[in-house]
């Protein structure tokens, strides 16, 4: 069995301790004007971890819901721990308001017995963007 952890990260300095987010930081708040407000909360769904159990000689694909639960629109991006092993598609989007996308993360074949798999994670990090922007990802946000 190999356990994937997932963890929600606003980005652009504000962090989760222990699955809090903290109500400011001025450290993020001069990098950006949107930064100004703290990212809102996203919604996960599995919330924590994916499992994948055996074989491990073919590839297994399980999908994961984000949802902005925030106010405001949101560009969000994965950070992947193990890209050899474990594939996301897509890595990246912008949500509006309550929307939700579906992500498909993938585990590729591998030698269990020589793999470490016990620090492979998922982070999902997300920022506020502007309203009236297009909705288009922009790699600059992270």
């Amino acid at each position: 069995m190999v356990e994937i952890l997932m963890l929600e990260k606003p980005s652009a300095k504000f962090r989760l301790y222990n699955g809090i987010l903290p109500c400011h930081s001025a450290e993020a708040a001069a990098t950006s004007t949107v930064a100004t407000v703290p990212p809102g909360h996203i919604h996960t769904q599995p919330g924590t971890k994916i499992v994948f159990n055996v074989p491990y000689d073919d590839k297994h694909t399980y999908h994961i819901k984000i949802t902005n639960a925030s106010g405001r629109r949101i560009g969000w991006a994965i950070k992947n721990t193990n890209v050899r092993c474990l594939g996301v598609d897509p890595v990246c989007g912008v949500l509006n308001l309550k929307e939700t996308t579906l992500m498909a993360v993938s585990c590729n074949a591998f030698d269990y017995g020589r793999e470490d798999t016990s620090n492979d994670r998922i982070t999902v990090e997300w920022y506020n963007t502007s309203e009236g922007d297009v909705k288009q990802f922009r790699p600059e946000w992270f």
